[in-house]
């Protein structure tokens, strides 16, 4: 069964209103100003997206993320990226990705709340990092996607 953009467009607005968002960081993409709308929208016109739904942005520096109903885009290190849903292999933060990929053993003592990166793997053995606000952002990111990844391929 194919899922339309609208039916995975209300199942993220569904998951993303069971967290607590940081409101001035995390926003739903219709309730952005005409001014920034055009601002993202010219940043992702021609990465076939489908229809933005949530933006993550963070404090410490300009990076954002933007969850489509097709992909996901984001901004990070002067670099604008993106990835379809059936291209993600492995999603999960540095460390463990460490641990599973490359044979560290020990998990570095970053406290949960302070994550603010998802690493993940595509299906050509990409290393990528998707960048959020820190705490119940992240957490509501990672677990969106997860939805949207599982949406997709099902």
């Amino acid at each position: 069964m194919t899922k339309t953009d609208s039916f995975i467009e209300n199942r993220i607005k569904w998951k993303a209103g069971g967290y607590k968002l940081s409101s001035n960081l995390t926003v739903y993409y219709k309730d952005l100003s005409l001014s920034q709308k055009e601002f993202y929208d010219q940043q992702i016109k021609n990465l076939s997206i489908g229809t933005p739904v949530l933006l993550f942005t963070r404090k410490r520096d300009d990076s954002w993320t933007i969850i489509g109903t097709q992909k996901v885009a984001w901004y990070s290190t002067q670099k604008i990226c993106s990835l379809d849903y059936l291209r993600f292999q492995f999603m999960a933060t540095d460390d463990v990705y460490e641990l599973i990929y490359n044979g560290k053993t020990e998990l570095n003592p970053i406290k949960k709340l302070e994550w603010d990166e998802l690493t993940v793997l595509d299906t050509e053995n990409n290393k990528l990092k998707i960048p959020s606000y820190n705490g119940s952002d992240f957490f509501a990111m990672w677990n969106i996607l997860r939805m949207v990844i599982n949406l997709t391929k099902n």
